[in-house]
């Protein structure tokens, strides 16, 4: 609480002497503040981050499991939030233990409120890539199977969201089949739903639609739209032996220490019946 009420008494000094020497000088504070938000927004360097931030946030699913269209200054408002948050539930209950070192902890709370969304959408982007595998192969198939079958790609992309079910995919297949619809290019829908996914398996779909659209080269293009499939099944059957591997794992180190617990607890007591029978 003391470091907060130290770092609000300067920011307030600071305020006011600040607009003391411009009014002394003849300028209006709020028109200075404003010129000087106004230029550091216009900056190039400034703008390319806020870009890549925002495609970042697009690619690992912010809009989709936070808030739809977030931008980038709503998200470092919601971790202030939780940083702010946490620095104050750990103040209290450090307070409530009486440490001595309450600041420094009620620190390390607001630092890791303030990563906690990040922790949070980083897991919830991993989970969902791995849920979306089968249905990215399911929509690869109708794909494939409509272009053999003679149909245009826009109306085999259109007509793939009917065999997506992660709701994430389906939300960014139907954009792209409004889009369509709409009149826009293929490529131009393609590049906005590839923007919505880290998944190498999304960008490899799109890079084999956009070459058979540029090279027409259709047996080409099917081959290696086959081959992402086989080798997307293979990545998803490693990965679900290597979790169902892992869980047995832990399970039977769990009934390991069940048993050593069992085991230990008898010798106590056993041990504890010898030395009242003495």
């Amino acid at each position: 609480m003391e470091l907060i009420l130290m770092v609000f008494l300067f920011v307030t000094v600071f305020i006011a002497t600040e607009s003391i020497i411009l009014r002394n000088r003849g300028s209006n504070p709020k028109e200075v503040l404003k010129d000087s938000m106004d230029s550091l927004k216009n900056k190039d360097s400034i703008n390319e981050w806020i870009g890549r931030k925002q495609l970042k946030l697009n690619r690992t699913g912010a809009d989709f499991f936070i808030k739809d269209k977030i931008s980038v200054g709503r998200w470092y408002a919601y971790k202030l939030l939780f940083g702010v948050l946490m620095y104050f539930i750990f103040l209290i209950v450090t307070k409530i233990v009486d440490l001595s070192f309450a600041p420094l902890i009620s620190v390390v709370g607001f630092i890791l409120g303030f990563f906690l969304l990040d922790i949070h959408l980083y897991l919830k982007n991993k989970k969902s890539n791995d849920e979306m595998m089968s249905d990215i192969m399911e929509m690869s198939r109708s794909v494939l199977y409509g272009a053999r079958g003679g149909q245009y790609i826009s109306e085999a992309l259109s007509d793939a969201v009917l065999v997506v079910e992660n709701k994430r995919l389906k939300k960014e297949m139907i954009k792209m089949k409004m889009g369509l619809a709409s009149g826009e290019s293929i490529e131009a829908c393609l590049d906005e739903f590839e923007d919505h996914f880290s998944n190498a398996e999304i960008n490899a779909f799109v890079t084999v639609i956009k070459s058979l659209i540029s090279t027409g080269q259709l047996d080409e293009a099917l081959k290696t739209l086959e081959s992402n499939i086989t080798r997307e099944q293979s990545g998803v059957n490693k990965r679900r032996l290597t979790i169902l591997e892992n869980k047995t794992l832990g399970y039977v180190i769990l009934v390991a220490f069940d048993i050593l617990l069992v085991l230990l607890y008898c010798i106590i007591m056993r041990v504890l019946d010898l030395q009242i029978a003495l």
